[in-house]
């Protein structure tokens, strides 16, 4: 059955003094010969995209030797577009950031590709990006050892891009969202319209035993992956939206205690690792850790041990799912904890957000249906 690693984490990281947008990532593989990408999945946006050889490399790559040694294949080439001819659609938004370490697709180097005329939106980093649509082949994972490879995929080719985009550890991004602008199919619709699945669902799972992982997760296509999951206890939820994996949560208790019990909506997030919870709650979680904010780090420290309960549950659909505090804190020494949780912007729509620690310790079925499974994650997992 075909699924993809996930590689690496949704942790934070800095590195040169700037954040490296976060995220989990699999590799998949497009045209004929197949090209490699390193994709960040993403659970609010449909499209699969990767940046097109035509992308800005930097001026040192016009020196060939310099090129060689530090740009990436595609930039050392004579196809590479001008900045100067490329049309400006985006005057209003920070376009400088370059491809000079990415993968980037080279459409003349595929024999299958197929160009569409069109285009559709697609966002970066809060950034507004044009992808031009094509069709061309795409196996789900690296080109020396693919999966399951489907002709005529549609995705889309960005050449221009936010300066946050030099700092990720992703070439592309590849949308896990039911449907998105103008109804565009994500890629598990189309390879399920296809019937090259069994069922149009995805399991996800992340691992959460970092020490002795092999592989940080797997997303698994057209089953139910048994492997890490306990589908014996899986209950469905309705979703809220077609365009995010998001539903009702109807309470959030501590204990025996309701932390906040008006309905807000939540969504499934790959973006962090953290918890994100309406303001409210967050600050009733502050006095229970008797936490506060560090003046040196930001980060909010307090008690190890909370008051009124070591779990935290949320009511999602018919069920309670509960995390323990050890997988919403870090210990930093002298009995004193790093909480993992964030509070909500009063406008932000998704007023809760569990991140991979949630899915470290629940999988995820994406039914393309329009539902989203819970199931708890096995305690003992075979090698994946």
């Amino acid at each position: 059955m075909p699924n993809l690693e996930v590689l690496g984490p949704a942790v934070p990281e800095i590195r040169g003094g700037k954040k490296i947008l976060s995220t989990s990532i699999g590799v998949v593989s497009l045209g004929t010969p197949l090209q490699d990408f390193n994709v960040a999945f993403d659970l609010s946006s449909s499209i699969l995209w990767v940046p097109s050889s035509s992308c800005k490399c930097d001026d040192d790559c016009d020196i060939p030797e310099i090129c060689a040694e530090q740009c990436s294949a595609h930039c050392c080439g004579s196809g590479t577009i001008p900045e100067d001819i490329i049309p400006e659609d985006h005057e209003d938004e920070d376009l400088s950031g370059t491809c000079t370490h990415k993968l980037a697709f080279d459409k003349d180097a595929s024999k299958s590709f197929i160009p569409t005329g069109k285009t559709s939106k697609v966002v970066l980093d809060k950034t507004h990006l044009t992808a031009d649509l094509v069709y061309d082949h795409l196996s789900l994972g690296p080109h020396h050892r693919p999966g399951l490879t489907a002709k005529n995929i549609k995705f889309g080719l960005v050449n221009k891009f936010p300066g946050s985009y030099d700092n990720t550890q992703f070439d592309g991004v590849f949308g896990l969202a039911i449907s998105g602008a103008n109804n565009e199919k994500s890629v598990v619709g189309q390879l399920a319209s296809k019937h090259l699945l069994p069922h149009p669902v995805a399991t996800l799972w992340i691992n959460g035993n970092r020490t002795t992982s092999i592989v940080d997760g797997v997303i698994s296509f057209g089953f139910l992956d048994d492997r890490t999951c306990q589908f014996d206890i899986l209950s469905y939820v309705k979703l809220s939206a077609q365009d995010a994996w998001e539903f009702p949560v109807f309470q959030f208790v501590q204990g025996g205690r309701i932390i906040h019990k008006k309905v807000e909506i939540g969504v499934l997030d790959l973006g962090q690792r953290d918890l994100t919870v309406p303001k409210a709650a967050f600050e009733k979680f502050l006095v229970a850790f008797n936490a506060s904010k560090d003046p040196v780090s930001g980060q909010y420290v307090g008690n190890c041990e909370p008051q009124g309960g070591i779990f935290l549950s949320f009511h999602i659909g018919p069920e309670f799912y509960s995390l323990h505090k050890s997988q919403v804190t870090s210990e930093v020494g002298n009995k004193k904890c790093q909480l993992h949780i964030n509070a909500a912007e009063s406008k932000d729509r998704h007023q809760y957000r569990f991140g991979t620690a949630f899915l470290e310790k629940f999988c995820a079925v994406l039914d393309f249906n329009g539902r989203l499974g819970l199931a708890p994650v096995k305690e003992i997992i075979a090698v994946v």
